[in-house]
């Protein structure tokens, strides 16, 4: 029985008197292929999430310039579906209902630095030494001016290379660090300045030459001549002008102490807690982004491969999934029905008033050609024998299909049977010749009635469709009847397809023509069932690059193998692994045959192939730093729910034993895993070989769940509204005691989740050293000036830093 909403039931399969159920077996060849590292594990949503290739696909996807051209609407359609955060367990049924970027942002901003005891006394030591290594560095040493020569002059300038780069080739700097290093005004220099001056003298020459040859290179190869001068340049005066640039080099290193310089930055350079914490925060903020419709936060997320949607078209052609001729013959009937009358609604819309105008004319000439019938039939008779022969006709003709065609023939013994009406009325009889010119006249008044019956109807219908017209925008009419006439067209066309796999569709016996262009002698009874079942999974042939990266699994499970195994579900239905094998995901079906079906074929009865097509499509998120939490005991965490419970291998351990202490304690807290990646399948072939035949009924009904979006095993039945190649849900055929189910759609089988490092925050807060931050005046203040204390709280101003190269 599954958890109530934001619970989690422990399902334990592991009497050994059990089977282990095809869903388990799924999932352990995918958590095998994904998701089995230290830290990770592999989660399968049941029943599978559907996909819309619509909704993901863009033109170029596969360019390497993806993240500039992708459309606005996939970069939302992909962050909604990567941000989903699940509850720990093995099978899931879907989303916990909470949002990564949301949880993440909480979790950035309940976050405080804190020191820990132990960490203080490293403090001051690493302070310390600190500065010492600051004064060292700002020390000042004597001021330098390397050689200054132009290393390029020895180019002859008659050469047919580029122009050299111009001098001097250095990078801008203010007025006042060009006075700091100019040695005619500063004998001296503080030593990191030093440094900093030589190293950018070295860079830009450095630059300056490697600027230079990419330039002189030839563009135009079929020019000897450059391409004899460049040649020259390389061979002659490049091992001379790489000399120079090592004497620049060895200057920056005795002088300029480049190594000893870079060693003690590295005491300096020492990112704290605090500035990881505070970087996140920046890059979260910096990477937002408002939707479309200016209703959410959108963050970026990179999905590999880039073109991982282009695949999802299906590789099962028509013919490949046509189940049944007579279903697919209703099929065509019903859409093409439902197609004719959105027709006619386009037309009146589209004809809008000239239509009302058309029709109301044609309504008056069909009441005038009535009215000149009735006249015809009239004259020359009295009120009572018209009535009296009126009564008779619509009498005799009341029960006929067509009553003009069955008054014109009449036969001659009706001339009696009229007369004898006439003398009831004491009208005098009717000749042969009168009664013929009478029911060609009734024949035509019958018909004129029915001309004007229709002209009525289509003058009513036009005006409605006017009337609509006038009080909405006729073009959001018009798209969605568009919109719908293409998917019936497509629908039919791919029909029509489907039965091109039947031996015969048409739907009665047919006479084959034979390879010598004889007709057959024998029929050909007409086709209701589809194709035989094949006897061994089938999956379709797929050509070009979209076979590099979908991976074909085959999962057999025979019945007579006993196996156990212990699974932790979270809010799946039909938990309950022995009933039914076949309703077992979305579909509804509770009626009789279902039932029959489900007591009959079980998994101790049956033999299962199951085969699929499966891609792993990785989740990157530039914004988010999931190691942060590797040094979470460096915080302290404002709220008192816990950012995760327990160490990743504890967790998984929890799962294999179904410990429901520890898988509750790790759905209760606040991030407990984050999904990196998610497994895609498509093409999908089951076969199932019972012991039990599979009657008409059982399929008839399968094959309508899947109609109504139904699933088989933990696989989803869905047809595509944006696609040409996937119009079927899937094909389910049977024959004897097997049976075959093919299922097209791309869905999402399962999540492959990264777990969170236990939280090791601090659950009180330790401030700073009071020694740690002190307030230096400014250099320009007196020293008998009054400075104003620290604003809000006593905080102070941090010293000032040392002085800049």
């Amino acid at each position: 029985m599954p958890g109530s909403p934001g619970t989690t039931t422990p399902v334990v399969v592991n009497d050994p008197n059990l089977l282990k159920p095809p869903v388990v077996q799924i999932y352990e060849k995918l958590r095998d292929l994904y998701g089995n590292g230290e830290d990770d594990m592999f989660q399968m949503e049941n029943p599978a999430r559907l996909l819309e290739q619509g909704n993901y696909d863009f033109v170029d996807s596969d360019t390497i310039n993806v993240q500039q051209i992708k459309p606005p609407a996939v970069m939302e359609a992909e962050f909604r579906l990567a941000d989903d955060m699940f509850a720990i367990s093995n099978i899931v049924g879907g989303p916990n209902g909470k949002k990564l970027a949301d949880t993440y942002s909480e979790v950035l901003f309940e976050l405080l630095p804190s020191h820990t005891p132990g960490m203080a006394a490293n403090d001051d030591k690493v302070l310390t030494d600190q500065d010492k290594i600051c004064e060292w560095l700002i020390e000042e040493v004597g001021n330098f001016d390397p050689p200054s020569d132009d290393l390029l002059s020895m180019i002859p300038a008659d050469m047919p290379l580029a122009v050299k780069p111009p001098r001097p080739f250095q990078p801008k700097v203010s007025d006042k660090v060009k006075a700091l290093r100019d040695t005619s005004k500063n004998s001296t220099i503080p030593r990191v300045d030093l440094y900093q001056k030589l190293l950018d003298i070295y860079e830009a020459e450095r630059f300056r030459w490697v600027q230079f040859k990419f330039d002189a290179r030839p563009k135009d190869f079929s020019k000897q001549s450059e391409v004899d001068a460049y040649d020259r340049l390389l061979s002659s005066y490049a091992p001379v002008i790489d000399a120079k640039l090592e004497a620049l080099w060895t200057v920056l290193l005795v002088r300029g102490q480049y190594h000893r310089v870079r060693k003690y930055v590295g005491y300096i350079d020492i990112e704290s807690a605090s500035e990881i914490l505070q970087r996140a925060k920046e890059n979260l903020r910096a990477s937002v982004s408002r939707s479309i419709d200016d209703t959410e936060d959108i963050y970026p997320v990179v999905l590999t491969p880039s073109n991982w949607a282009r695949n999802l078209s299906t590789n099962f052609k028509p013919e490949d999934l046509l189940s049944s001729e007579t279903m697919v013959r209703e099929q065509i009937l019903t859409a093409e029905k439902e197609r004719a009358s959105l027709i006619l609604q386009k037309n009146a819309l589209m004809a809008g008033q000239q239509d009302v105008a058309a029709a109301e004319a044609a309504v008056n000439t069909a009441q005038s050609e009535l009215a000149q019938a009735n006249s015809d039939l009239v004259t020359g008779y009295s009120d009572t024998a018209i009535n009296c022969i009126q009564l008779y006709f619509d009498a005799k003709t009341k029960n006929a299909a067509d009553r003009a065609t069955a008054t014109k023939n009449l036969p001659p013994s009706a001339l009696a049977e009229v007369n004898s009406s006439l003398e009831q009325h004491s009208e005098p009889p009717l000749t042969a010749d009168q009664f013929n010119q009478l029911k060609t006249m009734q024949a035509a008044c019958i018909n004129k009635q029915a001309a004007m019956q229709r002209a009525g109807e289509a003058y009513s219908r036009a005006q409605l469709a006017a009337s609509a017209a006038r009080a909405s925008d006729k073009s959001t009419a018009l798209q969605t009847i568009d919109e719908r006439i293409s998917s019936l067209t497509m629908d039919i066309d791919y029909y029509i397809k489907s039965l091109k796999g039947s031996e015969n569709p048409t739907g009665a016996p047919i006479k084959k023509v034979k390879a010598d262009g004889t007709e057959d002698t024998t029929d050909t009874p007409a086709a209701t069932t589809g194709p035989a079942p094949p006897s061994n999974i089938e999956l379709p042939h797929q050509d070009g690059d979209k076979a590099s990266i979908w991976q074909e699994i085959i999962i057999t499970y025979k019945k007579n193998a006993v196996q156990n195994s212990t699974m932790v579900v979270s809010n799946v239905a039909h938990s309950d692994w022995s009933v039914g094998l076949f309703f077992g995901s979305a579909s509804g079906s509770s009626n009789s045959a279902a039932s029959d079906n489900a007591s009959k074929h079980k998994m101790e009865n049956t033999d299962i192939s199951i085969g699929m097509r499966v891609m792993k499509v990785g989740i990157t998120r530039p914004w988010f730093d999931g190691g942060l939490m590797d040094k979470s005991e460096e915080y302290f965490r404002t709220s008192t729910v816990k950012i995760s419970s327990a160490e990743p291998p504890d967790i998984k351990t929890g799962l294999i034993n179904a410990d429901g202490k520890v898988i509750k304690d790790a759905n209760h807290s606040l991030m407990p895993s984050w999904t990196t990646g998610f497994v895609v399948v498509k093409d999908v072939h089951i076969i199932f070989k019972s012991d039990e035949d599979f009657t008409a009924e059982h399929v008839s009904d399968m094959q309508k769940s899947s109609q109504t979006g139904g699933g088989f095993l933990c696989f989803s039945c869905g047809k595509s509204e944006g696609s040409s190649d996937h119009r079927a849900e899937a094909q389910v055929v049977a024959q004897g005691k097997t049976l075959s189910i093919k299922i097209p759609a791309p869905q999402i089988l399962g999540w492959i989740s990264q777990l969170c490092q236990m939280d090791n925050c601090r659950n009180t807060y330790t401030p700073l050293n009071p020694d740690e931050i002190k307030l230096h005046p400014p250099a320009d203040v007196k020293k008998d000036a009054v400075i104003p204390p620290a604003a809000a709280g006593g905080a102070a101003l941090p010293p000032s830093p040392p002085p800049s190269r």
